[in-house]
């Protein structure tokens, strides 16, 4: 029997092999029936994806173009197979074609002058049968076919999206422009139908990419039909897609990192020796966004234009989604990593796995890496724009996991750590503060930094307005701000030419004088106020150090709208540094003998707060809300890339369809 099967099995690939041969040999029968009969069958056939893929590459470019009618009727006839009504002739058709057009993109064709629509589709493709291949596409979307056939038409698309290197400009995705499927997309994530966390993944991908198509040149369906989703239900699923997404990522990272033996002394004064003569790696355990690119993009998408943002960002139980699957019976043991059926043990949400996922990939120096964590930053950005946003992220009941990546530097080991507290504020601080310390290199991106200060900001005007106290430990905040000052003006010769580093400078000292100005009515006591003054006169050198470059750029016409900004801002630091340092000075000269403390200081900060005049500047506590501006246009240009590079699929895995035909 063992002998038969094996018999058996190489038959069925010598005759698919075989069959394939005659195709590229020109040998299928001209007679339309028998060639009718010929493609029927060769489509029942198991497809063996691997030889597939080999012939393609194996061709290469040039001879693909002289096969370009066999190829061009191969293609076709997986096209008409798409409406079969035997769903194993379907599901052939559509495997045939992800691995034809994924084998074809490994060739780089466009680099040799072709397009992949015209090496696989030929040139009249859109006029005769493109529209019958959509059509074909959508009809294996509808809720009425099998589940793996949708799971396979999904896959499909996820191939279309990623054939180019630029979506911007893949005329497969213009296709599905002029036939917009969001609705399709929607139904086969849907929880009430107990969709599969594959199909879930790949909807997340394709609105991923179909919602930044082009859609600063011309109006975008999707972005429209996203903007008017209100479906509770839906909005949760797509909440929880990309929460699992990255959520299930960082918790593999925190798994790899947290449980690190600590350092022994010993270990420590070796390592500091080393790092004397090379440089520490910023994150020893390597990571990469692979897929979880998508989650980022569709989620600025939605902080940056659904009304009802918050409603994704702040569903919470996830593992409410895994019960309702149990309930429904359709899921897939095997459908999803053991990572993820841990996590959904416990709670999370989106804005916490968004903190947790970032604070991983922005030690990372990869540029991928650096690409994603400036669209993080952005979205936390948008995110405390919102009001409603805002409140939910100073409420102190909102406990959830958090983890937080410290980068090693030459002063500390590397250090992951996991923590629940409340509110969510608390690890968005920690987060910035994080990468503010972490990230200060002559070749620092500065539209990233500008981001994180613009959060941090933010999130300081809501308390301000509402009067929020916060429980954190500004002072931690204040020493990373004073830090950033004086790298910032001893290396500000170090800056590109066209980088005006005066405007980051501001966005700091605003921060600073928002504390100043307002702090009275967000600091949790007049403890932490005089603190603040605390730090200002300690750190009297690093603020007079911002004034002397501030005032030698502008005398040399460098900057000098910015750099004249940046002194007036000054002018109350200044005259609190100036009046505090005649107290201390006087004390000073009257205890001659005596060596002045913190207490003393802090004794003369409150004794001579009336005495200390301010000036009352405009607009500390507002700010431009964040656009779309054209330079920000290339950041998602090359976010999209690296979307559709990583998630191109080769060979495909999937259930066969039951071989009943449709009645």
């Amino acid at each position: 029997v063992k002998h038969c099967e094996m018999s058996s099995k190489k038959i069925l690939k010598t005759r698919f092999i075989q069959s394939y041969e005659d195709v590229f040999d020109g040998n299928v029968p001209s007679d339309s029936a028998k060639a009718e009969r010929f493609w029927d069958e060769l489509f029942l056939l198991k497809v063996n994806q691997e030889y597939i893929h080999k012939v393609f590459t194996g061709f290469g470019v040039d001879t693909l173009m002289e096969k370009s009618d066999v190829v061009h009727g191969l293609i076709k006839q997986c096209i008409f197979k798409l409406k079969d009504d035997n769903d194993v002739r379907v599901s052939n058709a559509i495997i045939t074609l992800c691995v034809v057009i994924s084998s074809t993109v490994d060739l780089h064709p466009e680099r040799s002058g072709y397009s992949i629509m015209d090496i696989l589709f030929g040139h009249s493709f859109m006029e005769t049968t493109g529209n019958m291949f959509v059509d074909g596409i959508v009809s294996n979307l509808s809720l009425l076919r099998q589940q793996s056939i949708n799971t396979l038409a999904l896959s499909l698309l996820v191939v279309l999206c990623s054939a180019f290197e630029n979506p911007n400009s893949n005329g497969f995705i213009e296709m599905f422009m002029e036939t917009p499927i969001f609705d399709k997309l929607m139904e086969l994530a849907s929880p009430k139908l107990s969709a599969t966390n594959t199909n879930r993944r790949l909807v997340m991908f394709l609105l991923s990419l179909l919602t930044h198509y082009r859609k600063h040149e011309t109006p975008n369906p999707y972005i429209t039909s996203l903007q008017a989703l209100t479906d509770e239900l839906q909005l949760h699923s797509l909440s929880s897609t990309m929460t699992i997404q990255l959520a299930s990522r960082t918790n593999i990272w925190t798994q790899k990192t947290a449980d690190d033996p600590s350092e022994s002394f010993f270990t420590s004064i070796s390592s500091f020796v080393s790092t004397m003569f090379v440089a520490p790696d910023v994150f020893e355990t390597r990571v990469h966004v692979g897929d979880c690119g998508s989650a980022l993009l569709l989620l600025y998408q939605i902080v940056y234009t659904h009304p009802h943002a918050l409603e994704v960002l702040s569903f919470t139980r996830v593992y409410e989604l895994a019960k309702e699957m149990e309930h429904g019976g359709q899921e897939d043991a095997n459908d999803e990593p053991q990572e993820t059926l841990k996590l959904k043990k416990q709670p999370t949400n989106l804005v916490a796995s968004l903190i947790s996922f970032t604070s991983f990939i922005m030690h990372d120096t990869d540029p991928e890496n650096e690409l994603f964590t400036t669209l993080a930053f952005v979205i936390t950005t948008i995110m405390c724009e919102d009001e409603h946003m805002n409140a939910y992220l100073h409420d102190p009941n909102i406990k959830v996991p958090v983890a937080l990546r410290k980068a090693k530097m030459r002063h500390r080991a590397a250090e992951t750590t996991v923590s629940v507290r409340g509110p969510l504020a608390l690890g968005l601080f920690d987060l910035c503060v994080e990468y503010c310390v972490s990230h200060m290199k002559r070749n620092m991106n500065t539209t990233t930094y500008m981001f994180v200060l613009n959060t941090v900001h933010r999130l300081l005007c809501h308390q301000k307005k509402q009067r929020v106290r916060l429980v954190y430990d500004w002072s931690v905040l204040w020493s990373t701000m004073t830090s950033f000052f004086k790298f910032t003006t001893q290396n500000i010769s170090n800056f590109p030419e066209d980088v005006d580093p005066f405007l980051l400078l501001s966005k700091g000292v605003s921060i600073m004088n928002l504390f100043i100005t307002y702090g009275d009515t967000f600091l949790p006591d007049p403890a932490t106020y005089d603190n603040l003054y605390y730090e200002l006169i300690r750190e009297r050198a690093v603020f007079e150090g911002i004034v002397d470059v501030a005032t030698r750029y502008s005398l040399q016409n460098v900057f000098p709208a910015s750099a004249n900004a940046l002194l007036a801002d000054m002018s109350n630091i200044r005259d609190i540094i100036s009046h505090f340092s005649q107290k201390v000075e006087a004390w000073q000269a009257v205890n001659k003998d005596e060596t002045i403390g913190q207490e003393t200081v802090f004794e003369i900060v409150r004794e001579n707060y009336d005495s200390l005049t301010l000036k009352l500047q405009d607009n500390l506590d507002t700010y431009d809300r964040y656009v779309e501006h054209p330079q920000y246009l290339s950041l998602f240009s090359q976010v999209a890339r690296h979307v559709a590079h990583s998630s191109m699929p080769v060979f495909l895995t999937t259930n066969r369809p039951h071989t009943t035909e449709k009645k």
